[in-house]
């Protein structure tokens, strides 16, 4: 199933990986990847990671590449990091799909300009919101818990 309407900005990380994948799996293909890339390798993933996406979940070892390039799906990669860089604001201007899911790197906040590109923003927060913000949503939800949670939300300036 094509979702032609939709966009995917991508970091090379382990939640990139486990979206891919999982639209790979579902066999859903969004209209158009762009994949953030400064030409660094991603990070090892902790041996605890590995476990989790040793194939239960997602597989680790992977790529956001290796699995657009098996399944013949294309994609640019932006020779930047940085989501609020002149470079994805230029790919993003050129694209039209309205809809943009955002699985960036971690810490990085959306500034103005790019909401006034007219796109709607979507991003899967790794917690439930409002009870749990910021990065380290997961080990407090356990804590407090005993569950994990997620929170898909549209981003705006506010946000």
């Amino acid at each position: 199933m094509l979702l032609s309407d939709i966009a995917c900005v991508l970091a090379l990380t382990a939640r990139s990986q486990a979206y891919v994948q999982a639209l790979a799996r579902h066999d859903i293909e969004l209209g158009r990847y762009l994949i953030l890339s400064d030409g660094r390798p991603p990070a090892v993933p902790p041996e605890n990671l590995k476990e989790l996406g040793s194939g239960r979940y997602f597989d680790i070892d992977e790529s956001v590449f290796s699995t657009l390039d098996s399944r013949k799906i294309g994609y640019e990669v932006i020779p930047s990091r940085d989501i609020n860089g002149a470079e994805v604001q230029e790919a993003l201007q050129k694209i039209p799909q309205r809809y943009i899911l955002y699985s960036g790197y971690g810490g990085a906040l959306l500034k103005p300009h790019l909401f006034r590109l007219g796109k709607k923003w979507l991003h899967i927060h790794a917690g439930m919101l409002p009870q749990y913000r910021g990065s380290t949503t997961a080990y407090y939800s356990l804590l407090d818990r005993g569950s994990l949670g997620a929170t898909a939300i549209f981003l705006n300036e506010k946000i």
